[in-house]
């Protein structure tokens, strides 16, 4: 008995317990099936002439190890059941906040440029409704952004690229487009303060500068969606070799339940709290898988109504100071176009559509603009015309894409300046267009600012 209790029960008193039931033989027989030991059968003899039928307590033990196997299998059934009823229901209703997100700015699109084309319409009519066509335009592609972002997550197929990026300014920047952004909703959240405690200390960290800017994007946006009145405070801390950002809200809080599933796809906080405030349930899962890749960690501390913080930690590496001049340049006014009148801009482009865009776009710099339909229009153009001083270059073309008509202006002119612009927008799409030879890079929808502000550093001023 001390050798079968796997020494639980003492030697003394396993012997005590043997004399005190008289037992001489002692047989074990376990219920084994597929591999598995689910329990088994113990039988103390206390007389040796006693006669045994074993192959009843075989069958005993037979039909006890399968009906035992069986009621594994038929919980493991019952449990995968369940949690393909959770998967489906959780994409069920992604879908349909899929729907609504999708439904409602592209109403906004449509509605409001039907609008543009009524008569007499005042000139602060017509900018009020571009700008919200603008603003519902730039919601669509955050959404398209984040549903391939996912993807790429669950396949572990998201990439970074770490470049020194200035974290006072990104956040800065942030907290302006935040500010402008509620004036121009004009949403109940206009009197919540929007606290950025940060010095005037530059720091330098060698991250992935978009990638962060996605996870405060995200993280500030939750905020604004479950906080009706108080204040949200983003920012960082320095601790030794780690930098400690966070989002900070006085809104409705976490259940302590919810609190960890909301890194899960398609989870909201909606699901327990029943507050319809939209949102696909993607950015939180979308945060984690960045800040995994970054080499941090992300959690959430929070109590209902009573706010929520999020933290999440990125690694320090010290750079050398960067011209902080050159850092804070921006281009604040719209109507401050830069004077090109002596420079020519080939746009190579297959999409006239486009092409009338950024076309209008350069015309107000006073630039001539040739137009190359497809990569081998453009290395012919560059063949032909010597005054050429910087190519837009579109990456999918017919007849000769970007990279490879690149890669043969190059062989022509190695110094030609040539911006990539392309609705290819990931961290390896800009690695592609770099290797081919293109000097910038710049993602379609094209905002004119980032446009103008990215040619002036090889056309001039």
């Amino acid at each position: 008995m001390y050798e079968f209790s796997e020494g639980n029960l003492s030697s003394v008193g396993a012997r005590a317990i043997e004399k005190y039931l008289g037992i001489d033989e002692i047989f074990v027989i376990g219920f084994n099936k597929e591999n598995n030991c689910y329990g088994g059968i113990v039988i103390f003899i206390n007389n040796v002439s006693s006669d045994i039928d074993h192959s009843l307590i075989e069958g005993i033990v037979n039909q006890a190890s399968v009906a035992l196997n069986r009621k594994e299998l038929e919980n493991q059934l019952l449990a995968a059941k369940e949690k393909a009823e959770e998967a489906d229901k959780l994409k069920s209703a992604f879908l349909a906040n899929m729907s609504h997100e999708i439904r409602t700015p592209m109403n906004a699109i449509i509605g409001f440029s039907q609008l543009i084309a009524l008569p007499n319409l005042t000139a602060e009519k017509k900018k009020q409704y571009i700008d919200i066509i603008t603003n519902k335009g730039n919601s669509l592609v955050k959404l398209i952004n984040d549903i391939i972002d996912a993807s790429k997550v669950e396949a572990g197929q998201l990439t970074v690229i770490f470049v020194p990026c200035n974290i006072n300014n990104l956040l800065r920047n942030l907290h302006r487009f935040y500010i402008k952004d509620r004036l121009f909703q004009k949403r109940e959240t206009v009197d919540i303060k929007l606290i950025l405690p940060i010095g005037t200390d530059f720091l330098d960290l060698v991250t992935d500068e978009g990638r962060l800017e996605q996870v405060f994007t995200n993280l500030i946006g939750n905020a604004l969606r479950y906080t009706e009145k108080g204040s949200i405070e983003f920012g960082y801390k320095l601790d030794n070799q780690l930098v400690t950002f966070f989002v900070k809200d006085t809104g409705v809080g976490i259940d302590p339940q919810m609190q960890t599933m909301i890194f899960e796809r398609f989870r909201q906080v909606e699901d327990l709290s029943g507050k319809k405030s939209g949102g696909t349930g993607l950015g939180l899962s979308i945060s984690k898988g960045i800040v995994d890749l970054l080499g941090g960690s992300i959690w959430v501390e929070s109590e209902l109504d009573m706010g929520t913080t999020f933290y999440f930690t990125l690694p320090y590496r010290v750079l050398e100071k960067t011209d902080i001049k050159k850092e804070m340049k921006r281009i604040e006014d719209e109507e401050n176009y830069p004077d090109w009148k002596n420079k020519v801009i080939l746009v190579a482009e297959d999409e006239e559509v486009n092409y009338i865009f950024v076309n209008e776009l350069l015309n107000l710099t006073g630039a001539t603009v040739l137009w190359a339909k497809d990569g081998a229009q453009a290395v012919d153009l560059v063949k032909t015309i010597k005054k050429i001083d910087l190519i837009l270059m579109d990456i999918k073309m017919p007849i000769m894409n970007g990279y490879a008509a690149t890669m043969e202006i190059r062989q022509i002119n190695p110094k030609l300046p040539i911006v990539a612009q392309t609705a290819y927008a990931f961290s390896e799409d800009r690695q592609k267009a770099e290797a081919a030879g293109c000097n910038d890079y710049i993602t379609k929808p094209i905002n004119s600012n980032d446009l103008f502000e990215m040619l002036q550093k090889y056309l001039g001023y």
